[in-house]
């Protein structure tokens, strides 16, 4: 039944409706609450059988007043409610076919009057118009192209990317492009990000790069059977989905798009996907440092001598010790540092990587005694 159904109806498992009504404890002398009387209403549409109810409910609380009112009385109050309430639905019942010969009545007569056949009279539902094929409705929404709307994307967040990130993140979100159409964003659904899905897991990687995968469209290789060990890392896999995420995200935010349908987007990797990298032990250290191209001077190139070194005995990240330039040895205090700074073609990973690192005095000691000196007005 109806959350806001009365109390005095109720509905059994076919569907047809029971009037019901629980005596109060001071008519019956009763101990047990649970004691009802029913009785079906013959309908199992809930307006009529609620009004039917209604006008039975009236008769019974009257008549039960009257009741107490008479005094005693040799007849058993419950089977006297019985009679009472099968004599007032037999009432209802008699008086509701009386209602409907006498609009049947007046429907024939009008009927007559007018010169018109009966079935002219009858009210019929109108004819239901053919509804059209199911297209998400944009209602308030801009009908933006998902190119568009990354273009848009793109450039509000560009002052806070690096050249490398903006080209990463517009490669990454053309993929929706290819696997979806460049359809209007509003009308994604759902199901739309499942598929997505689906195709990020299923392409090959190196698609561009690979002769076999290298002429074909996107959804020429989602047709393919692409075996799983040519397929997209786990790891690159989630940042497809990822950077999808937080580009409807910000549609969401930006009225691009309704409902918030980038969550279905969410990619755990598995477990070996979340090993660290397993670091230098002693031994390759030993064998890289003692090495015939260290032993004997043979690197073709300063930076093959210097980087190892550098990474060695200063735990910097690679890209920073790449990007320095010689004006960034100096001396401060009289202690030789490597001062880290962005600026110009340098980027740290972020404003707190900025730092003075001391250079160790066997850095100093190897400048000292190799040909791969650093070149420039720095003496040390």
């Amino acid at each position: 039944m109806g959350r806001f159904s009365p109390s005095f109806l109720i509905r059994n498992k076919q569907g047809t409706y029971y009037f019901r009504y629980i005596p109060p404890k001071i008519f019956t002398g009763y101990d047990d609450k649970r004691f009802e009387i029913r009785r079906s209403l013959q309908t199992s549409l809930k307006s009529h059988a609620v009004q039917r109810a209604r006008r039975i409910l009236v008769g019974v609380e009257a008549l039960m007043l009257e009741f107490t009112m008479k005094g005693e009385t040799t007849e058993h109050p419950i089977e006297w409610l019985r009679k009472t309430i099968d004599e007032l639905i037999r009432k209802d019942e008699f008086e509701r076919k009386q209602r409907q010969d006498f609009f049947s009545r007046i429907l024939e007569e009008a009927s007559k009057r007018l010169e018109a056949p009966l079935e002219v009279m009858e009210f019929k539902k109108a004819a239901a118009t053919p509804r059209k094929s199911a297209q998400p409705r944009l209602v308030g929404l801009p009908a933006k192209r998902i190119s568009e709307v990354i273009n848009a994307y793109v450039i509000e967040n560009r002052v806070h990317w690096r050249e490398k990130t903006r080209e990463e993140n517009q490669f990454l979100l053309n993929l929706i492009v290819s696997v979806l159409g460049d359809r209007k964003v509003g009308s994604l659904t759902l199901e739309d990000m499942r598929i997505y899905k689906e195709a990020v897991l299923s392409i090959p990687k190196h698609r561009s790069k690979l002769p076999k995968y290298r002429n074909l469209s996107v959804k020429e290789l989602l047709q393919m059977e692409i075996p799983e060990e040519e397929r997209l890392s786990a790891r690159n896999a989630l940042k497809y989905l990822s950077r999808a995420r937080t580009f409807f995200t910000w549609g969401r935010l930006n009225g691009y798009v309704k409902e918030d349908i980038g969550i279905v987007l969410t990619y755990k990797l598995p477990e070996r996907e979340k090993k660290k990298r397993v670091p230098f032990s002693h031994t390759d250290l030993r064998k890289l440092i003692q090495s015939e191209e260290y032993k004997h001077g043979l690197h073709k190139e300063a930076h093959h001598f210097w980087l190892p070194l550098l990474g060695m005995f200063t735990g910097a990240r690679l890209n920073e010790l790449c990007q320095l330039h010689v004006n960034d040895i100096r001396r401060i205090r009289n202690i030789w540092v490597i001062s880290i700074r962005e600026g110009g073609d340098r980027k740290l990973k972020n404003k707190q990587s900025e730092r003075d690192v001391p250079i160790h005095s066997k850095l100093l000691v190897s400048h000292l005694a190799s040909r791969h000196r650093i070149k420039g007005k720095i003496r040390w």
